[in-house]
């Protein structure tokens, strides 16, 4: 009884080993595999700051094309594109002025302000 005991016991210990090497086995393809994708995306980072340094590239190439489109522009057409460019900017200051909530207060104000068109008039002494 004793020795298949013994053998029972080293197998269980033998199971146990087995399944500390599988884990073990296991950690090291999950390790090896989250390495491999924080690589992949280091790699993509880098390929996407490529781009957009060649894209910022691409807009100072086009904002220095504006320039010189600018210096072939007659005094009259630069003081419209200014001032079409001053009135953009004052508009969108106001837009973003005011929040939400105080648009939507100012409006109901509005309204109220209005008077009532399809309110039924009194009619006679009353």
């Amino acid at each position: 009884a004793r020795q298949g005991a013994n053998q029972a016991l080293k197998m269980k210990d033998y199971d146990q080993y087995e399944l500390r090497q599988y884990q073990e086995e296991q950690d090291t393809k999950e390790k090896e595999q989250a390495e491999e994708k924080h690589y992949n995306l280091t790699i993509q980072k880098e390929e996407t700051n490529q781009d957009e340094q060649q894209d910022d590239n691409q807009y100072r190439d086009e904002d220095d094309a504006d320039k010189k489109q600018a210096i072939t522009k007659t005094p009259s057409e630069q003081a419209f594109s200014l001032a079409r460019r001053k009135r953009m900017e004052q508009r969108i200051k106001q837009k973003l002025a005011q929040s939400h909530r105080e648009k939507l207060e100012n409006f109901n104000q509005k309204l109220a302000k209005l008077p009532e068109h399809f309110d039924i008039p009194r009619v006679g002494p009353g």
